[in-house]
Protein backbone atom coordinates (compact mmCIF):
# COMPACT_ATOMS: atom_id res chain seq x y z
CA UNK A 1 0.00 0.00 0.00
CA UNK A 2 1.33 3.36 -0.88
CA UNK A 3 0.54 5.16 2.44
CA UNK A 4 -1.20 8.69 1.59
CA UNK A 5 -2.03 10.05 5.22
CA UNK A 6 -0.99 8.22 8.73
CA UNK A 7 -2.21 9.17 12.05
CA UNK A 8 -0.97 8.74 15.78
CA UNK A 9 -3.20 7.02 17.77
CA UNK A 10 -3.92 7.46 21.25
CA UNK A 11 -2.24 3.96 22.05
CA UNK A 12 0.92 5.39 20.39
CA UNK A 13 0.56 8.45 22.11
CA UNK A 14 0.10 6.60 25.77
CA UNK A 15 3.27 4.38 24.74
CA UNK A 16 5.16 7.65 23.72
CA UNK A 17 5.01 9.00 27.27
CA UNK A 18 5.42 5.74 28.76
CA UNK A 19 8.46 3.97 30.17
CA UNK A 20 7.66 0.90 28.07
CA UNK A 21 8.43 2.75 24.86
CA UNK A 22 12.46 3.22 25.99
CA UNK A 23 12.21 -0.75 26.54
CA UNK A 24 10.54 -0.85 22.79
CA UNK A 25 12.81 1.57 21.06
CA UNK A 26 16.13 -0.83 22.12
CA UNK A 27 14.61 -4.02 21.06
CA UNK A 28 13.65 -2.66 17.47
CA UNK A 29 13.35 0.72 15.67
CA UNK A 30 9.80 2.39 16.32
CA UNK A 31 7.55 4.14 14.24
CA UNK A 32 4.96 5.72 15.24
CA UNK A 33 1.37 5.39 13.54
CA UNK A 34 -0.91 2.64 13.72
CA UNK A 35 -3.82 4.22 11.00
CA UNK A 36 -2.98 4.76 7.84
CA UNK A 37 -4.77 5.39 4.23
CA UNK A 38 -4.06 4.97 0.77
CA UNK A 39 -3.83 2.93 -2.70
CA UNK A 40 -3.19 -0.24 -3.00
CA UNK A 41 -0.17 -0.94 -4.99
CA UNK A 42 0.00 -4.80 -5.34
CA UNK A 43 -1.88 -7.60 -4.10
CA UNK A 44 -1.67 -11.45 -2.81
CA UNK A 45 -2.67 -14.43 -4.68
CA UNK A 46 -4.96 -15.11 -2.04
CA UNK A 47 -6.15 -11.66 -1.55
CA UNK A 48 -9.77 -11.34 -2.71
CA UNK A 49 -10.98 -7.86 -1.29
CA UNK A 50 -8.94 -5.44 -3.04
CA UNK A 51 -7.44 -4.31 -6.24
CA UNK A 52 -4.68 -2.54 -7.42
CA UNK A 53 -5.38 0.85 -7.34
CA UNK A 54 -8.39 0.46 -4.76
CA UNK A 55 -8.45 3.55 -1.93
CA UNK A 56 -8.16 1.64 1.46
CA UNK A 57 -7.93 2.97 5.17
CA UNK A 58 -6.23 0.02 7.69
CA UNK A 59 -3.84 -0.28 11.12
CA UNK A 60 -0.63 -0.88 11.43
CA UNK A 61 1.55 -2.70 13.83
CA UNK A 62 4.43 -2.25 12.31
CA UNK A 63 4.73 1.55 12.05
CA UNK A 64 2.43 3.76 9.62
CA UNK A 65 4.00 6.76 9.33
CA UNK A 66 6.09 5.46 6.10
CA UNK A 67 5.90 5.85 2.26
CA UNK A 68 4.81 2.28 1.95
CA UNK A 69 3.27 -0.43 3.74
CA UNK A 70 2.49 -4.20 4.19
CA UNK A 71 -0.38 -5.14 5.45
CA UNK A 72 -2.50 -8.12 6.06
CA UNK A 73 -6.29 -7.67 3.90
CA UNK A 74 -7.99 -8.46 7.20
CA UNK A 75 -6.61 -5.48 8.71
CA UNK A 76 -7.93 -3.31 5.62
CA UNK A 77 -11.32 -2.00 4.94
CA UNK A 78 -12.18 0.29 1.87
CA UNK A 79 -12.16 4.21 2.20
CA UNK A 80 -15.73 5.46 2.55
CA UNK A 81 -17.27 7.17 -0.83
CA UNK A 82 -16.42 10.87 -0.10
CA UNK A 83 -13.67 10.29 2.58
CA UNK A 84 -10.08 12.13 2.06
CA UNK A 85 -7.06 9.70 3.04
CA UNK A 86 -6.78 12.29 5.77
CA UNK A 87 -10.36 11.68 7.13
CA UNK A 88 -10.00 8.11 6.87
CA UNK A 89 -6.71 7.89 9.06
CA UNK A 90 -8.85 9.54 11.92
CA UNK A 91 -11.94 7.63 11.30
CA UNK A 92 -11.04 4.14 12.38
CA UNK A 93 -9.98 4.81 16.18
CA UNK A 94 -13.75 6.28 17.00
CA UNK A 95 -15.06 4.03 15.27
CA UNK A 96 -13.21 0.84 16.59
CA UNK A 97 -13.83 2.91 20.46
CA UNK A 98 -17.35 3.45 19.55
CA UNK A 99 -18.24 -0.50 18.65
CA UNK A 100 -15.89 -1.35 21.67
CA UNK A 101 -17.93 0.82 24.30
CA UNK A 102 -21.48 0.99 22.38
CA UNK A 103 -21.64 -2.79 21.12
CA UNK A 104 -20.03 -5.11 23.08
CA UNK A 105 -19.54 -3.20 26.62
CA UNK A 106 -23.21 -1.38 26.36
CA UNK A 107 -25.29 -3.82 24.74
CA UNK A 108 -26.70 -1.47 21.99
CA UNK A 109 -28.21 -3.57 19.48
CA UNK A 110 -30.06 -2.55 15.77
CA UNK A 111 -33.32 -1.69 17.63
CA UNK A 112 -32.29 0.92 19.95
CA UNK A 113 -32.22 4.47 19.41
CA UNK A 114 -29.28 7.29 21.12
CA UNK A 115 -28.08 10.12 20.85
CA UNK A 116 -24.27 10.73 21.24
CA UNK A 117 -22.62 13.77 22.30
CA UNK A 118 -18.71 14.06 21.97
CA UNK A 119 -15.57 16.28 21.80
CA UNK A 120 -13.37 17.01 19.16
CA UNK A 121 -11.36 13.95 19.73
CA UNK A 122 -12.46 10.42 17.79
CA UNK A 123 -14.85 10.02 20.89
Amino acid sequence: VKVQAAAVSQQNLSLLLSDKQKELMMETPFIAGTEFAGTVMEVGESVTSFSQGDAILGTSSDGAITTHALVDESACQRLPEGFSYEMGTCWIEGYVMAYKLLVERGGLSKEDRMVLITDAASL
